[in-house]
C-alpha cells in the first residue's frame, strides 16, 4: 500500500506562523509541533507586532524568528517566510489552532503521492492546513 511505503518527512516542511500579539496560543501550537521540529521541520514565527517573547523559553526547539518593523498583512507576513525557506512544502497555520502531528504524516503522503512533473509549480506545493 502507498501509505506503508513513504515514511514521514518533515524535513520536507516549512511550518509558516503569525503571531499578532498572540504569545500564549502561539506557544501551545509550537508545543504540538516540537516532535516536527525534533525530527527537522522548519518552522517561522513572524512577530507582526512587538510583543513579550517569554513564551518562548518554555520550548525545547525554538522556532526561527522573523521580527516585524511595520506591521503586515496575513499574506505579506506568510510571504516573507516564503523567502526564508527552501523546503518542499509550506504549510500556514493559524496561532489559535491545536496540530495534531500525526497529521502530517498523512499530509507529506498525499504530497509525495500527487507530486509530478505537472504539479510542481511552487503555488501548487503550498498547503494551507488552517
Amino acid at each position: 500500500m502507498l501509505g506503508e511505503q513513504l515514511q514521514l518527512t518533515p524535513k520536507n516542511f516549512c511550518i509558516s506562523i503569525v503571531s499578532h500579539g498572540h504569545g500564549q496560543k502561539v506557544k501551545e501550537v509550537l508545543q504540538d509541533l516540537q516532535p516536527l521540529m525534533l525530527s527537522g521541520a522548519q518552522v517561522l514565527l513572524t512577530l507582526n507586532i512587538p510583543e513579550d517573547e517569554k513564551f518562548l523559553d518554555e520550548l525545547l526547539i525554538k522556532p526561527e524568528l522573523i521580527r516585524n518593523t511595520l506591521k503586515r498583512g496575513f499574506g505579506e507576513n506568510h510571504n516573507q517566510a516564503f523567502l526564508r525557506t527552501n523546503r518542499a512544502w509550506f504549510v500556514v497555520v493559524n496561532p489559535d489552532t491545536r496540530i495534531n502531528p500525526e497529521l502530517f504524516k498523512g499530509l507529506d503522503i498525499f504530497c509525495q503521492s500527487n507530486r509530478s512533473e505537472e504539479h510542481t509549480s511552487e503555488l501548487q506545493s503550498r498547503v494551507d492546513i488552517s
